[in-house]
């Protein structure tokens, strides 16, 4: 609770309930990368559909906050179908079917630049949370997907989750929670504007 991302808490939830997309900026080691989604889960942005709220949202993030984790080094593009794999942090709420409210629930996407930040940043967050990596908290990478029905908090590589836009444009069954698909999207890192990130950013817009 010392990260400067508990700080903005009230007024990012507040201003998911006004906007479809935010962009945020934050230092690195603010909390963004590992608190924003568990604020986002807190808020019943990523329960499972009889769990969740009414309202109307989505958001957009930009930065890591996992200090080395977070910097991880690795190949770029490893995981996508083309060009070079990075992202800022971009989230985005929607509801299954397209619609843009809480009430179906659904996972929060959280991409990663590369896969080991992706699976270092997603064992800190269920450590945080105290649950066993694969159930509420995981991560999927290409060649392996460590999540389950169970998962809100879905880690993975920007280049894995555009190659699951490609196949299901309106990433409403990509989750393993075929029901509800992804309740939030965040696409860390996006102010290096890869290939990647801004077919992902062009392909969002689109659900929205």
């Amino acid at each position: 609770r010392q990260l400067p991302a508990w700080a903005a808490r009230e007024k990012l939830l507040e201003l998911l309930q006004q906007h479809r997309t935010l962009v945020l900026v934050g230092e690195t080691g603010s909390g963004k990368t590992t608190q924003i989604p568990q604020f986002l889960l807190s808020a019943k942005f990523g329960s499972a559909p009889a769990e969740a709220a009414a309202g109307t949202a989505a958001a957009a993030a930009n930065g890591s906050d996992a200090g080395p984790a977070g910097r991880a080094s690795g190949s770029q593009g490893e995981d996508g179908p083309a060009g070079n794999g990075s992202g800022d942090a971009s989230t985005s709420g929607r509801e299954h079917g397209g619609t843009w409210s809480y009430g179906k629930g659904g996972a929060i996407a959280v991409t990663q630049p590369r896969r080991v930040a992706a699976m270092t940043v997603a064992r800190r967050v269920a450590e945080e949370m105290g649950t066993k990596l694969g159930q509420k908290v995981g991560y999927a990478i290409r060649f392996e997907d460590v999540t389950s029905p169970a998962t809100r908090i879905k880690y993975m590589t920007d280049g894995l989750l555009l190659r699951e836009a490609l196949v299901d444009p309106g990433l409403s069954r990509s989750h393993a929670d075929a029901e509800c698909g992804y309740r939030v999207v965040i696409i860390d890192e996006a102010h290096e504007r890869t290939v990647h990130t801004d077919v992902l950013l062009g392909l969002l817009k689109g659900v929205q």
